[in-house]
């Protein structure tokens, strides 16, 4: 499978008004646009895309009311994914053909691997600024689609560069990649009482995974996130260390003790020279 390749990423934002009293249409659609990559799109490129979305999720909604706002359609050769955060944030990613889908495979279970990708962004955003509406919006004015300060457009297209390196060790689909290790009933109990402890001694710490030579052997991550570390995890092992292949770990005890016999023996030799250096010049004399 190919790795996702996203070529757009926007937030929009259809509550957003602008500062000017008397508006034109062009500058009405703008002040919905929160923040789109890359920055130096054409204007009339980024107002189309954004009405694309927009236009198809209002085509959708007037067939059927839900409360999921979530948006899977192809055009161009390309993927338009869309899914709804805060109540009215939408994150959209444009994105080429990247995978070859399994004929077998319904386009439900499509769209909840393509949806990973935009919960698990979201998600690393919240956990470094907090939220959407904290990062883009004014306290004072929440309804107004203010411009962003240059300090703040550098932070979120360096988090936008980040991430699509990340994801550049990800494909799809996740789940078929997962291994586990098959453990019996006595190791079972072990393990989960080990996990038990390592909550106990850390209670900060809500739910674990434990991963032996590349294989799962307990787990209460859910599984669309499970799968995600999984993947890239196992992405940037180094090749001679991936599954039933692991390096043994450094033995630093072992590996101590070698360095000291080897700088005894490097000062034995000094040590040496040093005594057929006086003996010449002994003889010399």
């Amino acid at each position: 499978m190919e790795p996702i390749e996203a070529e757009k990423i926007f937030i929009f934002n259809s509550t957003l008004k602008t500062v000017k009293e008397k508006p034109s249409d062009d500058e009405i659609q703008d002040a919905k646009l929160l923040y789109y990559y890359p920055i130096e799109e054409e204007l009339i490129i980024k107002r189309s895309n954004l009405g694309i979305i927009e236009g198809t999720l209002s085509f959708l909604d007037s067939f059927e009311k839900t409360e999921e706002k979530f948006l899977y359609t192809e055009l161009n050769n390309k993927y338009f994914i869309a899914n709804c955060y805060e109540d009215n944030f939408m994150l959209c990613f444009i994105i080429k053909k990247f995978v070859k889908f399994s004929q077998y495979e319904s386009i439900n279970t499509k769209k909840e691997w393509i949806k990973i990708y935009l919960d698990n962004f979201y998600n690393m955003f919240c956990f470094y600024h907090n939220s959407f509406s904290d990062f883009f919006l004014s306290k004072e004015n929440p309804n107004i689609n203010y411009p962003l300060s240059k300090n703040k457009n550098l932070t979120f297209k360096d988090f936008i560069v980040t991430y699509l390196e990340y994801i550049k060790n990800i494909k799809l689909p996740f789940f078929s990649n997962m291994q586990y290790l098959k453990v019996n009933n006595n190791l079972q109990i072990g393990i989960l009482f080990s996990m038990q402890k390592i909550k106990e001694k850390i209670p900060e710490i809500s739910l674990l995974s434990s991963v032996y030579k590349g294989k799962i052997i307990y787990n209460e991550v859910p599984f669309d996130s499970i799968s995600l570390l999984y993947n890239l995890f196992y992405e940037v092992i180094d090749t001679s260390a991936k599954i039933n292949s692991f390096k043994a770990p450094v033995n630093e005890v072992k590996e101590e003790y070698e360095n000291k016999e080897e700088e005894k023996k490097e000062e034995d030799k000094n040590e040496e020279e040093k005594k057929e250096e006086e003996k010449k010049k002994k003889k010399k004399k």
